[in-house]
């Protein structure tokens, strides 16, 4: 079910089953899988690719624009989402800043409320993300990994499998 209040741009791929809530803008070039679940007031700005039942948070941003100051402002990164994700409500995830890199978060991962995850980042499969908690430029976690609530974790750091 497609709200009548969302905004969704004609060039936007959604399949099968996918609801989209009051107030959520999905942009151009953007691709959502089957069974997806757009929260009230989310935006998926261009570039981003959801898996399949992928949920997405009330007020949550994917695919926004990196704030690098070496970061070409004209390039359109992307944001690649694994199947079965679920990212709670007001998180912020950046797209990535450069060709060839990419923000990447693995199947079957819960990122809770008020997370930020900043440009380049990848998540392995099944990671857990709690609440409040920020993941600088370019931070890798692997599979199985997690991170406690309100846990700031500086560029480039790497978060081994099964870490806690």
């Amino acid at each position: 079910m497609i709200h009548e209040k969302a905004v969704i741009a004609k060039t936007a791929q959604l399949g099968a089953d996918v609801f989209v809530g009051p107030g959520a803008i999905i942009e151009a070039a953007v691709i959502i899988g089957a069974g997806c679940h757009i929260a009230a007031y989310a935006i998926i700005h261009r570039g981003t690719v959801l898996g399949e039942a992928v949920h997405v948070g009330a007020f949550s941003v994917i695919g926004a624009q990196s704030g690098l100051i070496d970061c070409d402002a004209s390039f359109q990164g992307v944001v690649q989402v694994g199947p079965d994700t679920r990212i709670d409500s007001h998180c912020v995830i950046v797209r990535s800043s450069k060709a060839g890199e990419g923000t990447h978060i693995g199947a079957h991962c819960e990122i809770m409320a008020g997370v930020h995850l900043d440009t380049d980042c990848c998540l392995g499969d099944f990671v857990s993300i709690s609440n409040h908690s920020k993941l600088a430029a370019a931070v890798r976690v692997a599979d199985q990994a997690s991170i406690g609530s309100f846990v700031c974790l500086q560029a480039s750091i790497r978060v081994g499998p099964y870490a806690h």
